[in-house]
C-alpha cells in the first residue's frame, strides 16, 4: 500500500513538473486527496468530505476548492464525481498518470 502511494506521488510530480497550470494550491489539494486514497487502501473510488479535504489541504475558500478540484479533473490527474445531493459524498478516482 505504501509503495502504491509513493509510486503514485512520483508519477504526479513527474507529470506536473513542466505544467505551468498546476499551482501550489493544486498540489496541496492533490496531497489531501492522495492521503484519502491511501486511507482507502489505494482503491478507487474514494468517498471524500469537502470540509475534511479543505482542512487537510489548507484551503479556506470554497470557490478555490471547487476551482482546483475541477482543474485536477480537467487535467486528467483525478476523476471527480460530484454528489447529486447535499447529504451524499462526492467521490474521486486517482488516475494513473
Amino acid at each position: 500500500m505504501v509503495e502504491a502511494s509513493i509510486s503514485q506521488l512520483a508519477r504526479f510530480f513527474a507529470a506536473i513538473l513542466e505544467d505551468p497550470r498546476v499551482t501550489t494550491t493544486h498540489i496541496s489539494l492533490y496531497m489531501a486527496l492522495l492521503y484519502e486514497w491511501t486511507l482507502n487502501h489505494c482503491a478507487n473510488p474514494v468517498p471524500i468530505d469537502r470540509d475534511t479535504i479543505m482542512i487537510r489541504a489548507k484551503i479556506s475558500g470554497m470557490a478555490t476548492y471547487f476551482k482546483c478540484i475541477h482543474n485536477l479533473h480537467e487535467y486528467g490527474i483525478i476523476r471527480y464525481v460530484a454528489a447529486r445531493h447535499r447529504y451524499m459524498q462526492s467521490v474521486i478516482y486517482i488516475c494513473n498518470i
